[in-house]
C-alpha cells in the first residue's frame, strides 16, 4: 500500500495561496503569518514544496505600495524563517545516511519528452476553457488592445500565476537532472487549482469591461433612474 503525499500538499499550497492573497488585498499580517507557517510545512511534505518558500518571497518583492527597502527585508525574512525547518530536516537526513534527500538515480526521460507530456497534461485540463474563452471573446467583439488594462494580469490571478510558473519551472528541471515519474496529473496537480483561477480570473476582468457588460449596466442605471 502506498500513502500519496499529494492531497495534503495540494491543500497545504491551496491554502497557502488563500492565505498570501489575503495579506495582499488586506495587509492582513495574521494572513502572512498563516502563509509563512504553511510554506514551511510544503516542503517537509514534499521537496518540491520549496516552491511555496520561493514564491512567497518573489510575492513580497513584487508587492505595489510599501518601499523596495520593506519589501527586501520582509522576502528575506519569510524565506529565511520558513526554510529553517526544511533546513534542518535536511541536515539531520544527512548525519543519517550521509545524503540530504536519500539516493537519486539520473533521469532516464528526456527534458524534451516531459515537456511535452506536461503540456498535453494542461492541454487537458484547460483547452476546453480555453476554446470557451476564445468564443467567448470572439462573441462580444471586444478591443482586445484598445485598452491595456482589460489584458493586463488581474490583481486576484497574481498570487496562484506566480506559484504556478515556480512551481512547473522547478518541477520541469528536477525531472532534467533526476530520475523521478515522468510528468502527469498527479506530479502537475499542485498548480490545477491556481492556474483554473487564473484562468477565471482573467475571464470575469475581460467580462467586466467588455461591451455587453456595459450596455447591461447602463440598462440597470437606466431602470433605478
Amino acid at each position: 500500500t502506498r500513502a500519496w503525499s499529494e492531497p495534503l500538499f495540494v491543500l497545504v499550497t491551496t491554502v497557502f495561496l488563500l492565505a498570501f492573497q489575503k495579506f495582499v488585498d488586506t495587509n492582513d499580517s495574521r494572513s502572512l503569518v498563516l502563509a509563512l507557517v504553511l510554506a514551511a510545512l510544503a516542503p517537509l511534505i514534499r521537496y518540491i514544496g520549496v516552491t511555496v518558500i520561493a514564491a512567497g518571497g518573489i510575492l513580497l518583492l513584487l508587492r505595489i505600495g510599501p518601499r523596495f527597502r520593506l519589501r527586501l527585508l520582509q522576502a528575506v525574512l519569510f524565506v529565511g524563517t520558513s526554510s529553517l525547518p526544511i533546513v534542518l530536516w535536511l541536515i539531520r537526513n544527512y548525519e543519517l545516511s550521509g545524503t540530504f534527500t536519500g539516493p537519486r538515480t539520473e533521469a532516464e526521460i528526456t527534458l524534451l519528452r516531459n515537456a511535452g507530456l506536461g503540456i498535453g497534461t494542461l492541454c487537458e485540463w484547460f483547452l476546453p476553457s480555453a476554446l470557451g474563452m476564445a468564443l467567448f471573446l470572439w462573441k462580444t467583439k471586444a478591443p482586445v488592445r484598445a485598452n491595456p488594462e482589460s489584458v493586463s494580469m488581474p490583481r486576484s490571478g497574481m498570487v496562484p500565476s506566480v506559484f504556478s510558473c515556480v512551481y512547473i519551472l522547478a518541477l520541469a528541471l528536477s525531472v532534467a537532472f533526476v530520475g523521478i515519474d515522468a510528468i502527469d496529473h498527479r506530479l502537475l496537480s499542485p498548480v490545477y487549482v491556481p492556474l483554473l483561477v487564473v484562468i477565471l480570473a482573467w475571464i470575469d476582468r475581460r467580462r467586466s469591461q467588455s461591451p455587453i457588460s456595459q450596455t447591461q449596466t447602463d440598462r440597470k442605471w437606466l431602470l433605478v433612474a
